[in-house]
């Protein structure tokens, strides 16, 4: 089964709820890096999550994700974001 996101095909549920959490965290390319990290440092996987839930998926959620998902998926993201080095400006 495939899942898309934004015109994206994704081959498994998991890099699904991954881009979701990716697409919101990054506003769709209105956020950059710093922002991003900006909000890791300020709220945790659970706000963040419930954000995304409440803000985008109360409408539109066709495949089901769970708060306890997307709070996953934010837990993997900071993850990468806190691996990888800042670019200074």
């Amino acid at each position: 089964m495939s899942y898309e996101l934004g015109g994206l095909l994704l081959d498994s549920y998991e890099k699904y709820v991954s881009a979701l959490a990716e697409s919101w965290m990054w506003g769709d390319g209105l956020n950059n890096d710093d922002q991003v990290r900006g909000f890791f440092e300020e709220y945790s996987d659970a706000q963040l999550a419930a954000e995304l839930f409440d803000g985008w998926l109360t409408e539109q959620n066709p495949h089901e994700v769970t708060m306890a998902e997307l709070a996953g998926a934010m837990g993997e993201l900071r993850g990468k974001m806190q691996r990888q080095p800042a670019i200074p400006a």
